[in-house]
Formats: C-alpha cells, structure tokens, sequence
C-alpha cells in the first residue's frame, strides 16, 4: 500500500463531551476520505478501546466531566509503554496546548474548530504515524531475520563442535592408543634393559596427559555426558573439574529436571561459558551453581565471589552474556545479570519447561 492508502485507512478515534463537537470532525474526517473513524463522548472507555483497536490517531479534547483530557493520556501512555502514543488534544483554553504537548499528545486542535487547519495537522500526524507503523513493522521484520540467522549459527556451531569432537575422538583418539600400545610393547621387550626402560615412565606419563587433554576437550566441545548420565551429574563432572583445575571452592545445588535435549544443553552452555568467565576474569575463590525446580521454569542460578564488572560497560565485541541470553530466550526464557566492581556476580536465568520441550519438538520437524 502507498502512504497516501495507508493515511485513508487510519483507524481513528475521536473523544469529545460535546456531541456538535463529534459530528462536526467526524463529518470532516469522512469527507476527507478517511474511512474508519469512529467516536465515544465516554473518556473513561478510550484506553479500552485502544487497547483493543490499537488506533492510529485519537483527537482528545482536554475538558470533559468525570475525566479530563490530560488523565486520559497518563492511561494511554501506560498502556503503550513509552511507546508513540498517537493524539491530538482539542482545546479552547490556549494555556491548555503547551501543557498537554508536554503531557505527549503530538499537536493540538482549537477549538472553535478551523476545519483547513484541523485537516491539516491531523493529516501531517498521520503521515508521521504512518511512517512509524512502517519502520515498527521493519524492525519487526529485522528482528526476526536476525533471531533466525543467530538460530541458525548456534545450530551450526553446535554441528561443528560435535563433528571435531568424533575427529578428535577418532582420529587423535586412534593416534595416541596407538601410542600407548607402542610403549607398552617397548617396556616388555626392554625389561632386560633398566636403564632404558626407565626413560619410557615420562613418555607413558605424557600420554597419558594426552588423551586426558583430548577427553576435556571432547567434553567442553559436546557434553556427551548429557545423553548418558543426563544433565545433573554432567554439570556436577563440569563444576568438579572446574573447581580442581582453578582450586576454587565450588558449591552446588542440582535438581533431577525434565527438559528437552536442547533445553538440557542450553543450560549447559549457560553454565559452562559462566564458568569460563570465571576462570578469565573473576579471581574467584567461591562460586556457587544452582538448577532448581520452580514450576512452571528451571531456574539456575551462578553466583561468583571475585572481582565483579560494570554490565552497562562492556566491550561490544564481547560476546559470551548476549550469546547466554539468547540461548535462553530462545526457549522463551529469561537472563539477568547482576554485577558491580568489587562485589562479584550473579547471574539468574529462568527457562520454562512446557516451553523449552515445545521449542524443541519444534525444531526437530
């Protein structure tokens, strides 16, 4: 449609005490082609009505018996939510004008009316309403391109982690039990040979170094303990090793959870990037993990006693919270973070499970 159909057939809404008052701009509207207007002389019904109809443009006069003009703007303007809240204010009193511009209305209409001049305001309200209504909708459109391709990526990503987890555990894992093997073999056949033998010990314990390597690299790309011990004991094996490796007191709290394969490894993920932000930045000596049952969500819960960050501060190519939260959204979940230099971090993710297994079920179609 072209600005000047779309401006026809804006929904508009006119509010007036005085029926004159009502016909006479309604009778004006109409014969200016526009094509669904509509008209209450009940001020207290107009946020319902928007609420429902979702106008395009509301003429309000200020001056009405029960509730004036003004109230009926604070209501819209909580039920837009800060949004662009479409009205002109029909006023006799000049004082009037500057106050309800101030009070969000977008122009204003004297009254007695000059019909010229009220056409025109109301048809350059429009226009700018219009143009509103098309970069909403762009964005709109944007936002879902975006959602979808970052979808996508995360598919993907996890596609490539676990096909370089079966390279590695295949190929590398072949190599080093190869290896193994080989040493094991030396060992017999230089039994007679002690002062050779000796120097095997640091071979055998390099490799074997190696394939644990190799196992918590396999692990951190795709937790295969999820499919086999499921996510409890698998987030208790991340927090051990975790905890061991950064010699951190770690604190944990898990209960059994219903979820979905992706809802488990959204968690997951969630857990353990939290931890690698703690191993990086933190200088934590405590951190504490909790997944709770609180239906109708699993909520998890990573606290932190380390150095703490500004959220508002960080680097826009960090990278590691906007890819927790979406994970989480994605399950139509929800992500706070909560942090302040000096006073360690808390982050607070909730995951509905209804939810996380329709998504999931979804996505496997």
């Amino acid at each position: 449609m072209t600005l000047e159909l779309d401006i026809g057939a804006a929904n508009i809404l006119i509010v007036d005490d005085e029926t004159a008052s009502l016909h006479l701009l309604r009778r004006m509207l109409t014969e200016a082609g526009y094509t669904r207007v509509t008209a209450t002389n009940i001020p207290t019904d107009v946020c319902d009505l928007h609420r429902q109809h979702d106008y395009d443009l509301i003429l309000l006069d200020l001056q009405m018996p029960g509730m004036d003009g003004f109230s009926v703007m604070e209501g819209l303007k909580a039920l837009d939510k800060g949004s662009y809240t479409p009205v002109i204010a029909i006023t006799a009193q000049p004082e009037h004008k500057l106050r309800a511009l101030r009070a969000g209305a977008k122009d204003f209409i004297s009254k007695p009316f000059d019909l010229l001049e009220a056409k025109t305001r109301i048809l350059n309200v429009l226009e700018v309403r219009m143009l509103y209504r098309k970069l909403e909708e762009t964005v709109r459109e944007r936002t879902a391109e975006l959602s979808e391709l970052a979808s996508y990526l995360i598919i993907v990503r996890e596609d490539e982690k676990a096909l370089l987890a079966r390279e590695l555990h295949d190929e590398l894992g072949a190599l080093l039990t190869v290896a193994k093997i080989e040493v094991a073999r030396m060992r017999i056949k230089l039994r007679e040979v002690p002062a050779l033998a000796v120097h095997l010990e640091p071979l055998d314990r390099h490799l074997d170094d190696g394939i644990a390597i190799k196992r918590r690299i396999i692990e951190t790309l795709r937790p295969s303990g999820l499919a086999v011990f499921g996510l409890t004991q698998t987030l208790e094996k991340l927090a051990t090793d975790v905890g061991t490796r950064l010699n951190i007191a770690m604190e944990t709290e898990f209960d059994e959870v219903e979820l979905t394969d992706e809802g488990q490894l959204a968690i997951y993920r969630l857990v353990q990037e939290a931890l690698t932000n703690v191993s990086k930045y933190a200088n934590a000596t405590r951190v504490s993990i909790s997944v709770k049952r609180e239906p109708p969500v699993v909520r998890v819960r990573i606290d932190d006693n380390g150095i703490g960050f500004d959220p508002t501060a960080l680097k826009s190519s960090t990278h590691g919270i906007a890819g927790m939260r979406f994970r989480i959204e994605k399950l139509y979940g929800s992500l706070t973070v909560d942090s302040r230099p000096g006073a360690g971090a808390h982050l607070d993710a909730a995951v509905p499970m209804a939810l996380a297994a329709s998504d999931a079920s979804q996505s496997q179609l």
